[in-house]
């Protein structure tokens, strides 16, 4: 699932079932617990937003690809949840 403009955002929540998904340059602030329960997902496109901090349960996810480029994010130290996972 490919997320491009604001308003494509779900107004409810993502389908369970969802392996992949990208939410790029929507202006997004934060991540949204939906997000972190998608047990399927594999692999997370948040690039070229606003996003400041990430939630410690985006680390329960067994992600293979965790896309974060172009963000206000912090130091990598603060970051330690993510247990080594794959980070681009």
């Amino acid at each position: 699932m490919a997320i491009n403009r604001h308003s494509d955002y779900p107004i409810k929540v993502f389908p369970r079932y969802l392996q992949s998904l990208t939410i790029d340059n929507t202006q997004l602030v934060k991540l949204s617990y939906h997000i972190c329960s998608l047990r399927n997902l594999t692999h997370l496109d948040v690039s070229n937003n606003k996003l400041r901090k990430l939630p410690v349960d985006l680390g329960r996810l067994h992600l293979s690809k965790l896309v974060l480029h172009d963000n206000n994010l912090g130091e990598m130290d603060d970051w330690s949840f993510l247990n080594g996972k794959w980070l681009i």
